[in-house]
């Protein structure tokens, strides 16, 4: 899933929200990895996913 549009966004996603929780948001990599993020999120809109299509549960996460 992470070679198709959705799952690269879905792990920046994570990977940024991980960052996050541990740096906060003025850490220079959170920063970088929201950017990619974002990017990320735009290329699946553009491939025709929607936003909810990212924040959905993945396998990984449910439990």
């Amino acid at each position: 899933m992470k070679n198709t549009p959705i799952g690269r966004a879905r792990a920046a996603y994570l990977l940024a929200a991980r960052v996050l929780d541990r740096h906060g948001v003025g850490h220079p990599l959170a920063r970088a990895l929201l950017d990619r993020a974002d990017r990320a999120a735009q290329a699946a809109f553009k491939a025709g996913h929607h936003v909810h299509d990212i924040h959905a549960s993945s396998p990984e996460r449910t439990s």
